[in-house]
């Protein structure tokens, strides 16, 4: 609870785009999460919060202009997050949204590096854990919305993406919004 509150103060700093502000506050919620995963008995999803608040340490090293920094945290945190889906409950589907954040942050970080594959790899790996969000429950709205973004986001990232045979992301994307749409009209 306390890593939560550290966390949601962080975040807070962050809607004022006080990144600096925000740094050491995740440095504390990262402390204070370690200290409790020592502390007593932890599960998955203990493990994965402080994968995900390392994730949002390491989105602010970028906004500070230190993606050389923040890529190798994202990277782990990414990996870390995919492991604990491995072996968690459900394979994971709890874990979409950290893991779709972790890996968009790696994707960011990596443009940002000028590391072009590896930032296209990252935003697959993205692409891949919204889509299964989506498959386990096709009928969730935020889930459908999400892997949509995720398949537009990554079309974005192909060289050539005027040519007609790399609209496929696209058109899946279209036909998911617009399918969401005809079954949500409200």
């Amino acid at each position: 609870e306390q890593t939560t509150a550290i966390g949601n103060l962080a975040r807070s700093s962050e809607y004022r785009n006080d990144w600096a502000r925000a740094l050491p506050l995740w440095d504390r919620a990262i402390a204070r999460g370690q200290a409790a995963l020592e502390e007593g008995d932890s599960d998955h999803s203990d493990r994965a919060r402080l994968e995900f608040v390392r994730t949002s340490r390491a989105v602010v090293l970028t906004h500070l202009g230190r993606s050389q920094e923040a890529l190798p945290e994202l990277r782990s945190a990414a990996e870390n997050l995919e492991a604990i889906a491995e072996h968690s409950p459900g394979g994971g589907a709890d874990l979409w949204p950290a893991l779709s954040q972790a890996w968009r942050g790696v994707s960011r970080a990596a443009a940002m590096c000028r590391d072009t594959q590896s930032s296209f790899a990252a935003i697959d790996r993205c692409v891949h854990w919204r889509r299964a969000a989506f498959e386990r429950d096709s009928e969730n709205v935020s889930a459908a919305v999400s892997y949509a973004s995720g398949l537009r986001q990554r079309h974005a990232h192909i060289e050539d993406r005027d040519n007609p045979d790399n609209q496929a992301d696209l058109h899946l994307a279209e036909k998911l919004l617009a399918h969401i749409l005809e079954q949500h009209p409200e």
